[in-house]
């Protein structure tokens, strides 16, 4: 009977192992491929900041106006076109009220002002990339995580925000991928432990530690 304890207790630290060493694979695999979709959304950002700062007048109101055209609309629209996971890309000013997006034309109006990402950058001169909750898209009522970068004057005065929106199923296509992950869960967390995203999953734990 021993024997046969110690047996099956062998087979079962056996199988935790493979399964830790597995889920490790796995959890590596996934990683990979949302850096890769993140850092490719930064580059993106990145672009447009450049291409707009240089042309910041240190007059509020031209440059609220300049980013309000039919050329930056076709600007951010051939930058949409490279990201292929990203919904749309859109400026919002220092007001919080949106000025141009690529999902419509003329634009339509709407205020931000209360979102998380705008009350960073207005609240911080952080020249890094914010990555949101998951929120409901205001214009499109779909699921989203918003990424932005902030937009900065002359004497770093805060100017609006430039984002982007990636649907929830972009992060569910990822996991779908991967076949072995049919029964088991992905979790996409903030640095500070808070739950992006969570799939399979019909609770909606976003915000949650």
């Amino acid at each position: 009977v021993m024997a046969i304890g110690l047996t099956i207790w062998g087979l079962r630290s056996d199988a935790i192992r493979e399964a830790d060493t597995d889920t490790g694979n796995i959890a590596v695999v996934l990683s990979e491929q949302l850096a890769r979709s993140i850092q490719s959304v930064d580059i993106t950002l990145t672009e447009i900041r450049e291409h707009l700062e240089p042309k910041i007048d240190p007059a509020q109101e031209r440059f609220d106006l300049k980013i309000r055209t039919p050329d930056i609309h076709s600007f951010l629209s051939e930058r949409l076109a490279r990201l292929t996971q990203a919904d749309f890309i859109a400026l919002v000013d220092r007001n919080g009220q949106l000025a141009t997006t690529t999902r419509l034309w003329p634009t339509p109006k709407n205020n931000f002002s209360d979102r998380d990402y705008f009350q960073h950058f207005k609240n911080q001169n952080d020249t890094g990339i914010y990555i949101s909750r998951l929120q409901v898209n205001r214009v499109s009522g779909t699921r989203m995580v918003f990424f932005s970068k902030r937009l900065t004057g002359v004497n770093d005065d805060f100017l609006g925000v430039v984002v982007t929106g990636i649907k929830l199923t972009h992060f569910e296509s990822i996991y779908n991928s991967i076949t072995r992950l049919r029964n088991q869960s992905f979790l996409m967390l903030r640095r500070n432990g808070t739950i992006l995203v969570r799939h399979p999953d019909q609770i909606d734990r976003s915000d949650r530690k």
